[in-house]
């Protein structure tokens, strides 16, 4: 079934389904260990380690994932990507600063308020810039 709040829920996949495409991404936590999001908020990309990509998500890079809220980002603005599974570049990405990364695929959510910097949603494309809005669905699972 769905769940509104899943921060409590332990898991060790995260997917992301492209609602226009209809195409689906998911990834593979590959260290032991699960992630509960609600201790996990806004932390650094290496907390994780790196995750396995399966579905349509490249296999040409490593994978980092973060949880960003709104919260504590470091920033003077509130800031939501959600989600956020993007390719490792030999740095690992915080909430507020992504390596500088235009090249790896990243799935995340709109920047919900609307910065104009990185509005839209990025599935399996590089999101370091503003995207088209589309609906995307982002799932976890044990």
């Amino acid at each position: 079934g769905y769940r509104a709040d899943c921060s409590s829920i332990p898991f060790k996949e995260v997917m992301y389904v492209d609602h226009v495409s209809g195409k689906t991404a998911w990834f593979s936590k590959q260290l032991s260990g699960e992630v509960i999001t609600k201790d996990n908020y806004n932390t650094a990309g290496d907390l994780y380690g790196f995750w396995t990509p399966h579905g349509v998500a490249p296999t040409n890079h490593r994978y980092q994932f973060l949880v960003c809220d709104n919260s504590d980002t470091g920033i003077s603005r509130k800031f939501y990507p959600g989600y956020f599974m993007s390719g490792y570049t030999n740095c690992y990405k915080k909430c507020n600063h992504w390596c500088g990364d235009l090249t790896t695929s990243y799935f995340r959510t709109d920047d919900e308020l609307g910065s104009g910097k990185y509005d839209g949603v990025s599935f399996n494309v590089n999101g370091h810039h503003n995207l088209a809005k589309k609906t995307m669905s982002v799932g976890i699972r044990l």
